[in-house]
């Protein structure tokens, strides 16, 4: 049930007073709230027929399900609901901040992956300059020996 308006129209109408159970089977309410007798007598006792624990334990659930108590699930309904529908816009938010993340950590990686190949590079080719100086040296110190 995710339209409650029917139920809750019932619960305003109804008598807002205490719901008791009475001895045996009985759900009495009180417009004035408190135990006096006309008042009682005023809303009229229900009666559940029946016989053994059934009707007492019906009875005693209508009376708990009293229209303070019913108006009150409702209102806590609705206010996980509105706070249901804020954690989706905040789920969809970062929804959108991941893909972004995961768009700028590939970039990341693309980047590292190519200035990797390019100290690679340099470093293969002051590899080769090194070399090319220690033969240059060889050369000269050949070149002073003789």
């Amino acid at each position: 049930m995710s339209d409650y308006s029917e139920l809750k129209k019932l619960a305003e109408a109804a008598t807002p007073g205490q719901w008791d159970r009475s001895d045996g089977n009985e759900v009495s309410v009180s417009y004035e709230g408190d135990e006096a007798y006309w008042s009682w007598e005023n809303a009229g006792p229900a009666q559940l027929h029946g016989s053994g624990a059934q009707p007492i334990a019906d009875a005693d659930f209508i009376a708990a399900a009293n229209p303070a108590a019913v108006l009150a699930l409702i209102a806590e309904n609705e206010h996980l609901k509105a706070g249901g529908q804020l954690l989706v816009g905040d789920r969809n938010e970062l929804r959108v901040d991941r893909d972004q993340l995961k768009t700028e950590n590939e970039a990341l990686r693309k980047a590292l992956k190519a200035a990797e190949v390019a100290m690679w590079k340099a470093d293969s080719n002051m590899d080769n300059e090194a070399l090319d100086i220690r033969d240059l040296l060889a050369d000269m110190s050949k070149g002073e020996q003789s």
